[in-house]
């Protein structure tokens, strides 16, 4: 929602009182860290109930999460690329980015060979075509990423597209694709979901830290001005105030992210705020179309999939054949 100007401008001015004020900030932990304490004493008490209710969710997320990472992936890749998703400001369709919109990407020299590779990993993912190479490229384009916009693209944005693709690495394209069409065995690459689980859980809470020490923390302007852009009734609360709310909100749920709590809940809000603030903001939800995806996996999965059930139910779920015979 900021132009390079705006950004460069708001990161200067002053940080607003409350966020250089100790005995607010303390005051503040002290309330986050009761409301955390109770929060994970309720995810204690409510676990078996929890475990009723998402029995079947994680096989769920095997039938769905491929086409639902790999649509997730590709939009941003191949969007961003024909200047699709351009960052605010600038004309749809005149600026090509790398993943997301503030890498911006036409001054480099040979930048369309970089447009080009984005495009036929985005292609590939959308058909479900050579799937797991499709993640492959995302891997390889996200550790680009890092060499051709240093730190702030792997501490910013690389986790986001790293766990969605590492995922799709292991769960394969799914239904409504090339692979699945023609019956394509779909080997397991990581021989437990159980050790990569928390690598993802890891990657995607630790960036989501990141983001809100290093930005919202340190400038809160920044956030006070999108908010300011989508109009948000206040309901009478201080903008300032809001922004350090929504800062703790964020650090808070990375933390726990990292440490496998409340990752179904946490998912589920991650889902209703990008919608939340899509709509207030007036984006299009593809900006986000990565962390929808991955979220959604969140959900799915939650802090640990059944590992032994999975593995059970993988072929007859990834394999069309036998799908179809146990729908007959």
């Amino acid at each position: 929602m900021l132009s390079p100007s705006e950004y460069a401008a708001l990161a200067a001015e002053p940080v607003p009182e409350i966020f250089l004020s100790s005995t607010t900030l303390l005051l503040s932990s002290v309330v986050a860290m009761i409301l955390v304490s109770a929060a994970l004493w309720m995810q204690n008490q409510l676990a078996p109930v929890e475990e009723k209710l998402s029995a079947h969710l994680p096989v769920f997320g095997l039938r769905v999460g491929g086409p639902l990472l790999r649509l997730g992936l590709a939009a941003p890749i191949g969007l961003g690329a024909l200047g699709g998703l351009p960052r605010h400001g600038t004309p749809i369709w005149k600026e090509p980015t790398f993943l997301v919109p503030d890498m911006q990407i036409s001054y480099m020299p040979g930048y369309e060979m970089l447009c080009f590779f984005c495009l036929v990993t985005a292609g590939l993912l959308a058909i479900g075509l050579w799937t797991r190479i499709a993640a492959l490229m995302v891997i390889v384009l996200t550790l680009a990423g890092g060499q051709l916009f240093g730190a702030v693209f792997i501490y910013s944005y690389a986790a986001h597209f790293l766990a969605p693709a590492l995922l799709l690495l292991w769960i394969g394209a799914g239904p409504l694709s090339v692979d699945w069409h023609f019956g394509k065995k779909q080997p397991q690459i990581w021989g437990r979901i159980d050790f990569i689980w928390p690598v993802i859980l890891l990657m995607t809470g630790a960036t989501f830290v990141y983001l809100s020490l290093s930005i919202k923390l340190a400038h809160p302007t920044l956030l006070i001005a999108i908010l300011q852009h989508g109009k948000l009734d206040q309901l009478g609360i201080p903008l300032p105030w809001m922004a350090l709310v929504m800062t703790g909100v964020e650090l808070i749920a990375g933390l726990l992210l990292m440490m496998g709590h409340l990752v179904r809940p946490i998912g589920l809000f991650l889902i209703g705020a990008f919608t939340f603030f899509s709509i207030i903001l007036g984006e299009t939800p593809l900006f986000h179309a990565n962390l929808y995806a991955l979220t959604f996996m969140l959900v799915v999965f939650g802090t640990q999939p059944a590992a032994e059930n999975l593995r059970k139910m993988q072929w007859r779920i990834f394999h069309p054949s036998l799908l179809r015979s146990s729908l007959d």
